[in-house]
């Protein structure tokens, strides 16, 4: 949309999750049963110095750091955004339950 062209915009909801949540609700999603387990600070920063190093980066220190903030905005997205916002519960499923788009070419692959 020209309307967007050198604009920026907040997109996020208004609520803030943790990473704990987060696995939970995806693990719900998906039916899995996972368990969490809180670290310490220290082990927590050692975990992330470790997959750093580690190929393909699963986590960095700096995104540790980063989760430490709370990433929430208020507010509706500009009239011309042709979208309605909606919760994280609402639209996992959209993308990871079994009628996604990611669970039907699994599906089509199985079949092959």
């Amino acid at each position: 949309n020209p309307a967007a062209y050198g604009q920026s915009f907040d997109l996020c909801g208004p609520r803030a999750y943790t990473l704990a949540e987060l696995v939970r609700l995806v693990a719900a999603t998906l039916g899995l049963e996972r368990r969490v387990i809180a670290l310490p600070d220290a082990l927590g920063k050692l975990q992330a110095l470790a997959l750093e190093i580690l190929p393909g980066k699963l986590m960095t220190r700096d995104n540790l750091l980063s989760m430490s903030v709370d990433n929430v905005c208020s507010g509706r997205p500009p009239g011309f955004c042709d979208f309605e916002p909606a919760s994280v519960e609402s639209v996992i499923p959209e993308y990871l339950g079994p009628q996604s788009i990611g669970a039907r070419y699994a599906r089509y692959r199985s079949e092959r």
